[in-house]
Parts: structure tokens; C-alpha cells; sequence
């Protein structure tokens, strides 16, 4: 009898602490999924402000040197000779002097190329630093420069052209009784965006373009963009990535039309992607920012911190559970053997 009490004792302390250890391993589950979902979310946060402010910082970069390029002695110079001659090859001439020194001097002491160009009130471009082409018409697609010439001032921002999205800062240049001579512009590259944006191996950047905004593009300048390749049934397209890492042939229309109705992120084959609403200098959506990372690392390191701690709770859990077994069995084992003892005393008399 004795032996058998002791035997259902243990098996009650051994199935509380069984207990114990599966409601211990339900709750460290838990936590640490609200733990990783919170680092998760603090991370995106983190770069989605980060890229926010590099893209303000970017375009006041280069609404600088715009501002900065307007006020040179050549551009005076040059659009003066416009408004006397209407010829624009002599023109360039001017320009072509002072930015062929400014160009040699910018790739011999860093490894970037500013883009300056140079406009007529007619929408026509009128200078170009990096090539001989000018006198076009820009008017159907250069909607920056329509609102530099109708509103008179500066603007800067995102705007779609035919080599896909581009960032841009204006200015409209001016004569002495205020009249608009033109305006120019320097701008920039959104994959020199994406990749400052990125700072560790196991994160990316992609920028897709909303499928209606791709009328614009030009099948031979557009940035990785196979034009003539756009399926119907395309709402986003793919433009460019931070690097070749980026996992493009995963990435469904589906998943890229949940990411954006969710609102939030979503994990997909070890990877966790987030969503950011790319608008244009109007405010007019045309494009969708993607951040792509690699949680494998983050996960395993997870797993392993939750084995480790469910491990030691297991260990103290049953020193705890033997050291009760031993305490109840020591403190109560004297009374009960009185009472047996009395119970035989009694039984043989």
C-alpha cells in the first residue's frame, strides 16, 4: 500500500511538470513570434523612414545644383543668345565650353555623373551635358517642366520618363524684370537610390511601376524593362533592383497585390517583404517601393534561443519536481508509516 501511494505521487508530480513544460513551450513559441513580427516590424519602419529621408535629402541635392547651375555666367550668356538669335547650336557652344570643364573635373575627383539640362518656355529641350542631342520636343512626357513654366517656380520630386523613373530638381530661370527664359534641371537615378538604401548582404530593394504608368516608356531606353513584353494581365511591373539578389522570379502578381491590400508584411520562402506607395512630384501614384529580407539567419537564431530556454526550464523544472517528490515523501513518510504500523497492530490483535 505504502508503495503504491509513493508510485501515484510521482506520477502526479511528474505529470504537473509535463504539463508545465508543454504550456512553457506554447508560451515561449508564442513570445518569441511576437519578438521576431516586432523586430520585423521595427526594421521596415526603420528603413521606410530611412528611405524617405534620403529621397528629401536627394532631391534637395539636386534642386542645389540646379539652383546653382542656373546662376552660372554661361547660362545668362547662353540664353541671352537665344533671345537674340533663336539658334540653339550656337548656343550649346557656350554651354558645351564651361561644362566640358565641369564634367572633367567632377570624374577626376569622384567616381559620379550629374546629369544638367538645360529647357525652353516651349518645353523643348535646350542643353543637354551628356549628349549632343537637343531642340526635341519633351512636352508629351516632361510634365515637371510644364509646371516650372506655368507656375514659374521650382519643383522636385519622382517623375516617370521614358527610361523609367527618374528624380528630378527645377528651377525656372529668370530674366531681371522677372520674365521665364527656361528653366533647368539636374537629376538622378532611382537605382543609385536603392542601392545606398541598402546596407546588409541579406536585405534588397525592388521598384516596380504600375502597368498604366508604362505608356511613357521608350522599349530602347527603359531600365531593365522589356516593354513590348508587358502581359495584359500585368499590374505591376518590374523596373529595377538594389542587386541581383533580389528574388524577381518569385514574386508573383498575386503576391505583390496581397502585399499592397494587406497593408503589411507578408514571409514567403524564408524571405519577409514589405510594401511602400511611391508617389510622383504631383502626388500621383505610379510605382511601388519593395523591401525584400532574408530572415533565415534571424529565424535559426530564434529557434535556437527557444530550445535553449526550453531546455533549461525542463532541467529546473525537474530538479524542482524530484526535490517536491523527495520533500513530500519525507515529510509525510513517518506519519504514514505510524498509521500503517497502528493499522497492523490492530488487525493482528
Amino acid at each position: 500500500m505504502k508503495k503504491h501511494i509513493w508510485i501515484k505521487i510521482l506520477f502526479s508530480v511528474i505529470a504537473i511538470v509535463a504539463i508545465i513544460l508543454v504550456a512553457q513551450a506554447v508560451v515561449s513559441t508564442v513570445y518569441f513570434t511576437k519578438l521576431q513580427n516586432s523586430f520585423i516590424e521595427d526594421d521596415i519602419n526603420s528603413k521606410i523612414a530611412k528611405y524617405e529621408k534620403m529621397l528629401e535629402k536627394e532631391q534637395e541635392n539636386l534642386l542645389s545644383l540646379a539652383s546653382l547651375n542656373s546662376s552660372f555666367d554661361c547660362t545668362k550668356e547662353a540664353y541671352k543668345h537665344y533671345q537674340e538669335t533663336q539658334n540653339i547650336e550656337e548656343c550649346a557652344k557656350i554651354f558645351q565650353q564651361k561644362y566640358s570643364e565641369i564634367n572633367k573635373t567632377i570624374n577626376n575627383n569622384t567616381d559620379k555623373t550629374i546629369k544638367t539640362h538645360f529647357h525652353l518656355p516651349s518645353v523643348k529641350s535646350f542643353f543637354r551635358s551628356w549628349s549632343n542631342k537637343r531642340g526635341d520636343d519633351i512636352s508629351k512626357f516632361r510634365f515637371t517642366i510644364q509646371k516650372v513654366v506655368t507656375t514659374k517656380k521650382v519643383v522636385t520630386g519622382i517623375e516617370i520618363g521614358k527610361i523609367g523613373l527618374v528624380i528630378r530638381g527645377i528651377v525656372p530661370i529668370k530674366n531681371k524684370t522677372g520674365d521665364l527664359l527656361g528653366s533647368v534641371e539636374c537629376m538622378s537615378s532611382y537605382k543609385k537610390l536603392l542601392k545606398k538604401l541598402k546596407q546588409i548582404e541579406h536585405e534588397e530593394f525592388a521598384l516596380y511601376i504600375f502597368k498604366n504608368k508604362t505608356k511613357l516608356l521608350d522599349k530602347d531606353l527603359s531600365v531593365n524593362i522589356k516593354v513590348d513584353k508587358i502581359s495584359d494581365n500585368d499590374k505591376y511591373v518590374f523596373s529595377i533592383a538594389s542587386s541581383d539578389n533580389y528574388q524577381q522570379s518569385e514574386i508573383s502578381q498575386e503576391f505583390l497585390t496581397n502585399l499592397m491590400e494587406n497593408n503589411k508584411h507578408l514571409e514567403y520562402n524564408g524571405f519577409v517583404y514589405a510594401s511602400k506607395i511611391i508617389n510622383d512630384f504631383s502626388g500621383e501614384v505610379v510605382g511601388v517601393l519593395i523591401y525584400q529580407h532574408n530572415i533565415s539567419k534571424e529565424k535559426q537564431l530564434l529557434t535556437k534561443m527557444r530550445i535553449t530556454m526550453i531546455i533549461i526550464v525542463s532541467i529546473l523544472l525537474s530538479i524542482f519536481g524530484l526535490a517536491f517528490y523527495f520533500l513530500i515523501r519525507q515529510i509525510i513518510s513517518k506519519p504514514i508509516a505510524k498509521v500503517v504500523n497502528a493499522m497492523k497492530k490492530i488487525s493482528n490483535k
